[in-house]
């Protein structure tokens, strides 16, 4: 680690501020130890070290001791490594890890954890109208056609607050939704109508889909005359603005996905704000059929949210966490999804696009890169390479560096395309690899590996070893895509490469298509989820669909309507307080409404009782207090066993959620909060209730005595205070 006074004696040929201090953080922010003095020589080595590394970001070749310069030629054929190379280079000294070097992306890199601030300041209110028509499930892309925004057309407007150097990112964004997708964002030109309004702030915020506010903008508090589309002046980058618009458009995060436990591990316990954050909360989801794609710009990173500096995402591969929040650009499957959603080749001849590639708003067939052709069917390649195609459970091929067993010649890019029938995997290893790298830990040459998705960026190998990789099941992992690049031509070549690709039968998937592990159709949600339905509903599960069959009086995909919504709206509920925070200390005084005049809720030893307690019986209270809107409030209670030698009943604590929801006249469903009997209750339980715009939220508790016994708990100490548990 650098220490910013210690560069300050560093000298640079370049005018203007330090190119190094971007780069900086200072020991007493990380909790390192004090600093020592650098000596002149290791100033003079950290001098030499900083000016090789900064010249060579600007693609200057310096010379190192013993190298002359070196004239550069037009049409020589060197290319620059790119920083989005930099950060994904795996260096194999016989082990499978990344060079500390290698990760000092912002991004990715713990290390650079306080720029990751611009992934925590990202937050999605829910809109006030219904979500309609579809189905109950919901999609990588919000289903239902009132979401979309009509002829993939979004006008917009800049508020004045927008500097100008954000300006330029917002226009920047606009013009790679018009190159890549059908979405035509236009200047609004005020006659009304849905359209969005950028502005800054001190947090990253948009809807997600089209709230439509020329019909419920007056509903919102404060009205709406614009959809707002809210960036953190602090992180105003390109990411950060395409991000918040493709949430705009309809996309929801690529972690959220039904299918992301074969991907990512969510650590909750070091994610800001615990299991209640639903960034990183999964849903259930409908997919498309495109594969879920580490790269996709709707995709965070491994330290996303982390309130400690550990990972709260962790990756399945590992080698493949440069690609979380990684591109400033859609990712080749983003697009696949809007193009999807947006129907943007409605008008267009079918065409088959072999090798992951789909048709897009061109109708023509996008290809993933490296590969070409009207169909996807070839590579693009600078004479080696080729595509290659194997047969049966037993085939294999040798894949060598050009001129092998003799050191490869410098300059050349190949690409190898593997293909396998459907429903095999491919295997790749290696009898030699050696392939060089350079003073600071980074790959020199490269072999990228596309085992994943071919139509993401894949890890780059260096070093003297390569690990066996496997492509990962799913609807391309018949497919494998290898690139070797020793374009740079001022480094000493290594012996190259000798590797074996072969078949596996992939047991994880059918070979019909259909049956990919990305449908979800074998997903009995009904049985995942007990609280699928709300108000009493019973849920349903045929072929792969949910659906809820509700009682009387209520309706909805969930059963969340109720006809009876303006008499509950009469109910003492309303009349409860909104404002501050509850308090039951039975100690001194405790204010709740119990739910039956049957029972008598009294204090005893310090807590509450019930009595009598008839064996099977239910008894329970309302606590006096009503959780508004945008109130992030936190629940705590504390629960004691009476007597060690009784049987008890259950506790049940449930939120009972009222809400606007216009064109349905409202909706309410409960959730429990926590449900327990004796065994093990002993002790404080807490829980967050977040309620969201047009909602109010109230608390009960219900004791249910059992059948040889009764209800042997005492509760103590109800609180309801403001912030996340």
């Amino acid at each position: 680690m650098i220490v910013i006074e210690s560069l300050d004696s560093v000298k640079t040929d370049e005018t203007g501020p330090s190119p190094f201090r971007s780069l900086l953080f200072t020991r007493n922010r990380r909790g390192f130890p004090e600093r020592r003095g650098l000596s002149s020589d290791s100033l003079t080595n950290l001098r030499v070290l900083l000016s090789q590394l900064y010249n060579k970001r600007k693609g200057k070749h310096v010379p190192t001791d013993g190298e002359g310069p070196t004239k550069l030629h037009k049409g020589a054929g060197l290319q620059k490594t790119s920083e989005s190379d930099v950060i994904r280079m795996v260096d194999h000294h016989g082990r499978n890890a990344f060079r500390e070097a290698d990760k000092e992306n912002p991004r990715t890199s713990q290390t650079a954890e306080d720029l990751l601030e611009e992934d925590t300041h990202d937050i999605h209110p829910r809109p006030v109208q219904p979500a309609r028509g579809g189905g109950s499930r919901r999609r990588s892309f919000l289903r239902g056609e009132h979401l979309l925004w009509t002829n993939g057309t979004i006008p917009y407007v800049i508020n004045g607050n927008v500097g100008e150097e954000c300006r330029k990112e917002i226009l920047a964004s606009v013009e790679l939704f018009h190159n890549n997708t059908c979405i035509h964002w236009e200047p609004y030109l005020g006659r009304g109508g849905d359209h969005v309004e950028f502005f800054t702030g001190g947090m990253s915020s948009s809807y997600v889909g089209n709230i439509q506010v020329s019909k419920y903008g007056h509903l919102y508090k404060p009205k709406l005359s614009s959809q707002p589309i809210s960036i953190d002046s602090r992180h105003c980058t390109l990411h950060v603005v395409l991000h918040e618009m493709s949430h705009t458009v309809g996309m929801t995060h690529e972690q959220s996905r039904s299918d992301r436990d074969r991907y990512v591990t969510v650590h909750w316990e070091h994610v800001l704000g615990g299991e209640g954050n639903q960034n990183l909360a999964k849903e259930d989801t409908e997919n498309h059929d495109v594969p879920y794609d580490y790269s996709s710009l709707m995709h965070y990173s491994a330290f996303a949210f982390s309130k400690d500096k550990e990972k709260t995402l962790e990756y399945k591969n590992t080698d493949y966490e440069f690609l979380g929040l990684r591109e400033n650009i859609l990712s080749f499957y983003d697009i696949e999804d809007i193009t999807k959603a947006y129907k943007c080749t409605h008008a267009c001849n079918e065409s088959e696009c072999q090798n992951a590639g789909y048709m897009d708003m061109t109708c023509s067939c996008r290809c993933p890169d490296y590969l070409q052709g009207p169909t996807c069917e070839e590579v693009a390649t600078g004479g080696c390479g080729g595509v290659i195609e194997l047969e049966g459970p037993t085939d294999q091929l040798t894949i060598s560096s050009p001129g092998y067993p003799q050191p490869y010649p410098a300059g050349g890019n190949c690409v190898w395309l593997v293909k396998a029938p459907r429903g095999y995997s491919l295997e790749l290893t290696s009898q030699e690899f050696n392939l060089p790298d350079n003073s600071l830990n980074r790959c020199s040459h490269w072999l990228e590996v596309r085992a994943m998705l071919i139509g993401q960026p894949g890890p780059l190998y260096c070093g003297d070893s390569l690990p066996v990789i496997t492509t990962e099941s799913g609807a391309e992992s018949h497919l494998l895509l290898l690139r070797f690049d020793s374009s740079n031509q001022f480094v000493d070549t290594g012996k190259g490469f000798n590797l074996t690709v072969k078949t596996k039968i992939n047991f994880s998937q059918s070979t019909d298509s259909t049956d990919s592990p990305f449908s979800d159709d074998a997903i009995n949600h009904c049985e995942l989820d007990p609280n699928w339905c709300y108000n009493g509903g019973t849920c349903v599960f045929n072929k792969g669909e949910v659906s809820c069959s509700c009682l009387d009086g209520f309706s909805g995909d969930f059963c969340e309507h109720s006809e009876h919504l303006k008499e509950m709206s009469e109910t003492p509920d309303k009349e409860f307080p909104d404002k501050g925070v509850y308090s039951c200390d039975p100690s001194t005084a405790c204010q709740i409404r119990p739910t039956s005049a049957e029972y008598t809720w009294t204090v005893k030893e310090h807590g509450l009782v019930v009595t009598p307690q008839g064996r099977g019986a239910q008894a329970g209270f309302t606590v006096p207090f009503r959780i508004t809107e945008s109130r992030d409030m936190c629940l705590e209670f504390t629960l004691r066993r009476r007597d060690p030698d009784r049987p008890c009943g259950e506790l049940k604590v449930m939120k009972h959620v009222t809400g606007a929801d216009f064109g349905y006249g409202g909706y309410q469903y409960d959730l429990p909060l926590y449900t327990g009997g004796c065994q093990g209750t002993a002790g404080v339980h807490s829980a967050t209730i977040s309620p969201f715009v047009g909602e109010s939220i109230t608390v009960s508790f219900t004791a249910t005595v059992a059948e040889d016994g009764d209800f042997n708990m005492v509760i103590e100490n109800i609180s309801i205070t403001e912030g996340i548990c």
